[in-house]
């Protein structure tokens, strides 16, 4: 019966029976856990606030051969991002991020930088940094650090450089074209918003954050990234559409 220690963060939790729980988590080591928090829902339970969505923790848990759920052995909160702190449009939008990387992470694999990913925008957000401009920079690092974002550098068709002038995206294959090799039906970036994304490459979710971003470029980003996102889930993210109507 192995026994596993890590950090992680709670992305869901759902009953299971009268007094247990099911907990969704991401940890750096281990990817996707899922297991059983059993009594998390009596009034003196040990780990009641602790395993939370949202919560940065210390997780020890354990698995049987042959079974998917692991059971909670010992939980430890590290950090609630749910808190007393937390603004309405900062708990929309981490649930939002919460729920897109439970549908990418896979269980059983190291996924240390969808972790990282995840905890740098929890702190960025809980740090007062403006939403929009953060949920673009999620989105767009998720796609990239799971193999869906295009190459915007290069036009597929005639090898241009793009970048400076902005591109087409072909959804269905991400492939990326200059404006004399467009296709005629694609998502249309432009140069600012071709600028905006070589930023979110080389800055960090905070510092990004901080910089006023182009509305039209914002809309053009956000275009990108929810057909590029919609092509890759099984179903639409309900955070999502609430998040829009919250912003």
């Amino acid at each position: 019966m192995p026994i596993y220690e890590d950090q992680a963060i709670v992305l869901r939790q759902y009953p299971i029976a009268e007094s247990d729980s099911i907990v969704v988590c991401i940890a750096p080591e281990f990817g996707k856990i899922r297991a059983v928090a059993q009594g998390i829902k009596k009034p003196k339970n040990r780990f009641a606030g602790c395993l939370e969505p949202l919560n940065h923790i210390n997780i020890v848990y354990f698995t049987r051969e042959g079974r998917d759920l692991g059971k909670v052995r010992h939980a430890e909160l590290i950090h609630s991002y749910s808190g007393k702190i937390a603004t309405l449009d900062n708990i929309f939008a981490f649930t939002y991020f919460a729920e897109l990387i439970n549908a990418f992470v896979q269980e059983s694999q190291s996924s240390h930088k969808l972790f990282r990913l995840l905890h740098a925008c929890l702190k960025a957000g809980e740090n007062k940094v403006p939403i929009p401009p953060l949920v673009r920079y999620f989105e767009v690092w998720c796609l990239k650090l799971n193999g869906l974002y295009p190459n915007d550098a290069y036009c597929s068709n005639c090898g241009k450089y793009v970048k400076n002038e902005g591109f087409w995206v072909r959804i269905k294959n991400t492939d990326t074209f200059c404006g004399d090799c467009a296709p005629r039906s694609g998502v249309f970036i432009g140069a600012a918003a071709s600028r905006t994304l070589q930023t979110i490459m080389s800055y960090s979710p905070e510092n990004f954050a901080a910089i006023p971003l182009d509305p039209e470029a914002g809309r053009q980003l956000e275009h990108l990234t929810q057909q590029l996102l919609s092509l890759n889930l099984e179903s639409p993210l309900k955070s999502y559409r609430i998040l829009r109507e919250v912003l």
